[in-house]
């Protein structure tokens, strides 16, 4: 096991993963801030769900990694399988997120009370498309540097 470093956070898959983090903080943050309109009277249970359990997720996985314990065996090389569970929590949130506002989608495409999309509505979407996009391409660049980081371990020994 490596002593416990910032090298380990600091390169692209893990930055990915931050990132997507961040911005699925910001994307709840948002909807939670805007999501009770005319044509919602509360908040999504499941969009609340699944975004608080990517961010869970997503902070274990980076604190793993810091911590080195990435490498424990009961991972066995598979830690990126995690990830891609971070990602398809994040696209439930997002799928859920339109299934909320279909009332207002379908409202707005059909010009019944309104024909301008709301600031909120497009900034919620785009940082939840953003984060989940993220998430998925720090899932596939982690595994092509664990088979580095094992090729470079097979060499010094």
């Amino acid at each position: 096991m490596k002593n416990i470093s910032f090298k380990r956070l600091i390169n692209l898959p893990v930055l990915f993963l931050i990132l997507g983090i961040l911005l699925q903080v910001a994307s709840l943050i948002i909807y939670i801030s805007t999501g009770v309109d005319e044509f919602n009277d509360a908040l999504s249970k499941e969009v609340l769900t699944f975004s608080i359990i990517t961010l869970v997720i997503g902070l274990i996985l980076v604190v793993l990694r810091f911590l080195s314990l990435d490498e424990l065996k009961i991972f066995s090389g598979n830690f990126n399988v995690f990830i891609y569970l971070d990602y398809v929590l994040a696209l439930f949130a997002f799928t859920f997120y339109i299934v909320s506002k279909i009332n207002y989608i379908v409202n707005i495409i059909v010009s019944i009370d309104g024909t301008k999309v709301s600031f909120a509505f497009v900034l919620t979407i785009t940082t939840l498309v953003i984060s989940f996009l993220l998430l998925l391409v720090s899932g596939l660049l982690f595994k092509k540097l664990t088979k580095k980081e094992e090729g470079g371990q097979r060499n010094e020994i």
